[in-house]
């Protein structure tokens, strides 16, 4: 599926994927989000689909931050003591 069917949306009514990953990451505003919330608390596919989202959401909170690799660190502090 190519980023331009995801985002024209399936034919059969529901919200797309990117649509429904923008409502949920709160990027979705005014009307479009109001359309789009309203659908969803009809419509158990596309809230099991934010409700996947949140778990993924959860699942990535979890993890732990990773390390700056060191080559980074380097750059930023040579960076930093020139300043």
């Amino acid at each position: 599926m190519t980023a331009d069917e995801r985002r024209t949306g399936p034919p059969t009514g529901h919200s797309d994927l990117d649509t429904l990953a923008d409502l949920h990451a709160g990027v979705l505003e005014g009307r479009s989000a109001e359309r789009v919330r309203e659908h969803v608390d009809g419509c158990p596919q596309c809230a099991a689909t934010l409700e996947a989202l949140d778990a993924v959401q959860g699942q990535l909170h979890s993890l732990p931050a990773p390390a700056m690799p060191a080559a980074v660190a380097a750059r930023l502090d040579a960076a930093l003591a020139d300043l």
